[in-house]
């Protein structure tokens, strides 16, 4: 995982903003931007944590995804296989999905 990843999770989780390259968190830390797309948007009240693709299914967005579900704890992540997307738990402890451009989780 790319440091920028690591960082703009981090920054997410901790509620601050930060840029780097391509890759913004804004709003005191509660949305996270790729190319101006917001792909993560995490609402401290309800402790959720919304992912989306914006119609970019790119290498990239996928690592900042998983980089966000990572840094959340939020056991699950995104995969690949064949050109389309999958939502999976790590040890196949629950059924695959498949990507359907957004997920909510709990965030812990």
């Amino acid at each position: 995982m790319r440091k920028v990843t690591i960082k703009a999770a981090e920054a997410m989780r901790h509620g601050y903003n930060m840029t780097s390259g391509n890759t913004r968190v804004v709003s005191d830390g509660n949305i996270m931007k790729l190319h101006g797309n917001t792909i993560a948007i995490y609402d401290r009240v309800e402790g959720l944590l919304t992912l989306r693709d914006s119609g970019w299914r790119s290498a990239t967005t996928k690592e900042r995804l998983n980089g966000v579900l990572m840094s959340f704890g939020a056991h699950k992540f995104i995969a690949q296989r064949a050109g389309v997307w999958y939502v999976l738990t790590p040890g196949g402890l629950e059924p695959e999905e498949l990507w359907q451009g957004n997920l909510t989780v709990e965030a812990q």
